[in-house]
Parts: C-alpha cells; sequence; structure tokens
C-alpha cells in the first residue's frame, strides 16, 4: 500500500511519498544499489513554478543530471 502527504506554507510547501517497492512490476533492489532519482513540480497559472530536487537546467530528461537514492 503506497502513502502521500502534502503541507503548503507562507514560505515553503513539502510533499512525502511512500511506495513499497514489492509493488513495482520486475523491479527489486538489494542494499547498497543506486538508482538515479528526481523529482520535478510544475505550476502553470497565474503564478508559473517550477522546482526540482536535483536541478538540470531546462532538460528534465537528463539522468546524468540526476540525484542518487542509495539503498542500505
Amino acid at each position: 500500500m503506497s502513502a502521500a502527504a502534502a503541507a503548503v506554507a507562507d514560505t515553503f510547501w513539502s510533499a512525502e511519498v511512500e511506495f513499497p517497492i514489492a509493488n513495482l512490476p520486475d523491479i527489486g533492489t538489494t542494499p547498497s544499489a543506486i538508482w538515479g532519482f528526481n523529482v520535478a513540480r510544475v505550476r502553470i497559472g497565474n503564478a508559473g513554478e517550477y522546482g526540482q530536487w536535483t536541478p538540470t537546467y531546462g532538460d528534465a530528461h537528463s539522468p546524468q543530471s540526476f540525484g542518487f537514492l542509495i539503498f542500505d
């Protein structure tokens, strides 16, 4: 089962997402596995906003610029 939560404050927003890797088909991991990872948020409207955990400077499909998830 997955879970998610979000919060918005005056000066920041946050999101937390949990999902069991066992629920992803054909994907497993072992201790010390390293995955490339990035998360982005886009808001289009009165105030165009764009934010990423790891900046890719305009090309969101740049895995060489992603951060890492390290499993232990």
